[in-house]
């Protein structure tokens, strides 16, 4: 039989092994992304470089990974994404819808956005959007106001009474009725557990309308809502 000093030896060797597994697993997540990126793209070749470009530089405050799914380019689409820092999946079946959902199998974040390929985020954004969530712990998703970086007067000003005005009036009216706020495709952000959970990219709508079904989905799990910041 084992003396009180070997007891002693044993649960102190046990001990020491605890704390450095813990110590191993922090030092892992020390190293996932804080957020993860999501773009699908198919022949995207001239928008996706600079679009990759701005999501990696919003690595430069917290960490973040950029997924370029090539949905079936003929163009340079993956070649250029990789030059500019993205990583490419390929989802060969054709839709949004499809594409999103292999974003989300491959994304290893707690928080994933959805991005258009021509869309450009703004230094700081991603750091605003985690800020976001941790200040609305109940909120499971959100889509920001925008600006159309190549617009035409005539876009500009239209775009400016869609996001002033129309798109918070319409999403307070669908909280009110107890219903999922506005989200909108080119720039969706939720909690990556809680689209799981939701089953996931409905693929019965693979073009439009696949972001007010994501909305539906995840009502179920908490807040969705249409943002005035960050844009």
């Amino acid at each position: 039989m084992p003396t009180s000093r070997q007891d002693s030896v044993t649960s102190k060797l046990a001990g020491e092994r605890a704390e450095c597994a813990w110590d191993l697993v922090k030092d892992v997540s020390n190293f996932l992304p804080e957020l993860s990126f999501v773009v699908p793209a198919r022949n995207e070749a001239a928008s996706i470089g600079a679009c990759v470009e701005a999501l990696v530089r919003q690595g430069d405050e917290i960490r973040v990974e950029v997924i370029v799914v090539d949905n079936g380019s003929t163009d340079d689409t993956s070649a250029i994404a990789i030059a500019h820092g993205a990583r490419v999946v390929h989802e060969p079946r054709p839709g949004l819808a499809h594409a999103r959902q292999a974003g989300l199998v491959h994304a290893q974040a707690p928080i994933l956005v959805f991005v258009d390929a021509d869309t450009l985020l703004p230094p700081g954004w991603a750091t605003a959007a985690l800020a976001e969530f941790r200040l609305h712990p109940r909120m499971v998703a959100f889509s920001p106001a925008f600006h159309f970086h190549d617009g035409r007067l005539l876009d500009n000003v239209g775009n400016a009474i869609f996001r002033e005005i129309l798109c918070p009036l319409t999403n307070a009216f669908l909280l009110g009725l107890g219903r999922p706020g506005i989200l909108i495709g080119s720039t969706m952000a939720l909690r990556t557990d809680a689209l799981r959970a939701a089953g996931g990219v409905d693929q019965a709508f693979q073009f439009y309308g696949e972001d007010t079904m994501i909305a539906r989905r995840l009502g179920k799990f908490g807040e969705v809502t249409f943002v005035q910041r960050p844009y």
